[in-house]
C-alpha cells in the first residue's frame, strides 16, 4: 500500500458531536474566556451560512477599582483581568472561535458576546 492509500484509510469515517456535547463545550469555553462559572453563561448555537454561530450572554469578571491588588499597583498575576471590558470581550470573541474550532472540529464562522454584568473579584488579604 502507498502511504497516501493508508492516509486515507485510516480517516474513513465520521465524528459527530451532539448538539447538547456542543452547548456545554461553547459554553465551558466562553466562561474560561470571561473568567466566570460556566453556569452564568447563557449560550444559543445557530447557523451561518454553513458555519457554526455562536451567541453567547454572560457577565465578565473584573476587579473593583479600589482594591488592595491596585493600590500595590499592576499585578504580574495572569489570572487578573487586564484592558478594558470592550478589548476583553472583543479577545473572547477570538479565544472562543478559535477553541472551539479546535476542540469540536467545526467551523465557525460569526461569534456573538453580549455582556450581561460584571462579577466582581474581590481581593482578600491573607492574615
Amino acid at each position: 500500500m502507498t502511504p497516501q492509500l493508508q492516509a486515507s484509510e485510516a480517516q474513513v469515517g465520521r465524528t459527530r458531536v451532539s448538539s447538547r456535547a456542543l452547548d456545554r463545550i461553547v459554553g465551558a469555553v466562553a466562561a474560561d474566556a470571561l473568567g466566570v462559572e460556566t453556569k452564568v453563561v447563557q449560550v444559543r448555537l445557530g447557523d451561518d451560512g454553513g458555519s457554526l454561530a455562536i451567541a453567547v450572554a454572560s457577565p465578565i469578571r473584573a476587579v473593583p477599582l479600589v482594591s488592595p491588588g491596585r493600590v500595590a499597583g499592576p499585578s504580574s498575576s495572569r489570572s487578573k483581568p487586564t484592558g478594558t471590558l470592550l478589548q476583553r470581550a472583543e479577545a473572547a470573541q477570538d479565544q472562543i472561535k478559535n477553541r472551539v474550532g479546535e476542540l469540536t472540529g467545526s467551523a465557525v464562522g460569526r461569534v456573538e458576546v453580549r455582556l450581561t454584568g460584571v462579577r466582581l473579584e474581590n481581593d482578600r488579604r491573607v492574615k
